[in-house]
């Protein structure tokens, strides 16, 4: 893997010779670069001249090769590379130069974690949660309701029962009250997403509109399996606020919720660069993480081979984010009640917006004659499709708190 002239890939080898020329060499770059910049303290360079932008792309480098460098302090396998890159990191913060920040490991930490899950009941990682805040000295007294936990978290609860249940309701202001009391790093292991772009409506996308609302309608027309109200277990219910608070249909229950435009805010366009600005080892993360789903195919269909399922790939993406309101101008939607039967759009919005009420006998049920492995893919875009739309929402409000 290379980066400019650094060569990481060095670094896998299981010669220390080999690692430890590799980390020499990054470390002679990693100096390069810091005197391409200014040095910069607490805040960012002020706006200038065509000089600053020159050194703002090179601090932008610059804060790549750490952001690698802090990874690999935290999680290479090889020890000395661990404390090699521990150690440049230190040097580069001598030099005046802002280092990125890990994630905090403290007991906070594990508090939206934990919500987050039992959100939908998990309790398999609740009980993980649980476990890793104990093990880090939390206080057994925040496990009995986020009331006894410090403020902050009680307003990350608030932004957390959106993001899980009815992400479109997210808003500035819910950044805003949430930003007050922590930083925005907290926010990234909820979120990831956007930076605002201006386009414009052509008139030739009027039939795609026109069927894209007809498909978000029908969306709300189709229940989950066994549509019933389901309270959540006493030992769940106990980690998170509001416990009536769950998933509606906002067409169904008279909210207006304007179109979310991919064209004016997308991932690839917009969200990775925000991201990467932001936390920039997340970033990438979870870049790889949607591509990683999206794109993963045997190229067969239950016992066909040679298959582009590009297709049927990308109407599952595309219905999880129109039962959002999210819509892509340049595609189609005719298209999915073509490929999706009704019965899969059940199972479909079951995993996505209730993941609590599924089962075994409804994975059973769709797509008998694929394999498993087949079925498993589906799943990883549903989840994955779903994380994108989440993201999609809050990084927008960011945005706009942030502009």
């Amino acid at each position: 893997m290379e980066e400019g002239e650094v060569r990481w890939d060095g670094l896998c080898s299981r010669d220390a010779s080999t690692r430890d020329a590799a980390l020499e060499n990054i470390r002679q770059a990693v100096l390069r670069r810091t005197t391409q910049i200014s040095p910069v303290k607490e805040d960012p360079p002020p706006e200038s001249s065509e000089g600053h932008l020159a050194s703002a792309t090179a601090l932008e480098r610059l804060n790549e090769m750490l952001a690698r460098l802090l990874m690999l302090s935290k999680r290479c396998p090889f020890r000395d590379v661990r404390e090699k890159s521990a150690s440049i990191l230190s040097n580069v913060q001598e030099l005046g130069i802002r280092i990125p920040r890990p994630l905090g490991h403290g007991p906070s930490r594990f508090i939206p974690e934990k919500e987050a899950a039992a959100r939908h009941q998990c309790s398999y990682l609740v009980n993980l949660h649980v476990n890793d805040f104990l093990h880090v000295g939390g206080d057994p007294k925040w496990l009995n309701g986020l009331e006894n936990a410090p403020h902050k978290l009680q307003n990350l609860g608030e932004l957390n029962k959106i993001l899980a249940h009815r992400p479109w309701l997210i808003t500035k202001e819910h950044i805003e009250t949430t930003e007050s009391f922590c930083e925005v790093e907290a926010l990234m292991e909820k979120m990831k997403k956007l930076q605002e772009c201006r386009d414009e409506e052509e008139a030739s996308q009027e039939e795609m509109a026109t069927r894209f609302e007809r498909e978000k309608r029908e969306s709300m027309s189709v229940c989950c399996s066994e549509d019933e109200e389901s309270a959540p277990t006493r030992d769940v219910s106990r980690h998170f606020e509001d416990t009536s608070y769950g998933y509606k249909d906002f067409s169904r229950h008279g909210m207006h919720v304007p179109t979310f435009r991919v064209q004016d805010y997308s991932w690839e366009d917009h969200g990775y660069s925000l991201v990467n600005r932001l936390y920039p080892d997340v970033g990438q993360l979870i870049d790889e993480k949607f591509h990683i789903a999206y794109d993963l195919t045997y190229n067969t269909m239950a016992m066909h081979k040679d298959v582009d399922t590009s297709m049927l790939r990308r109407a599952i993406w595309n219905y999880i984010h129109c039962m959002f309101g999210i819509r892509y101008d340049d595609y189609d939607y005719g298209e999915i009640n073509q490929l999706l039967d009704r019965s899969f759009k059940v199972y479909i919005k079951t995993v996505v917006c209730t993941p609590e009420k599924t089962t075994k006998r409804m994975y059973d049920s769709f797509w008998r004659q694929f394999k498993h492995s087949e079925k498993v893919h589906v799943n990883l875009l549903l989840v994955e499709a779903r994380m994108q739309a989440e993201l999609l929402y809050a990084l927008r409000a960011i945005t706009h708190y942030m502009t």
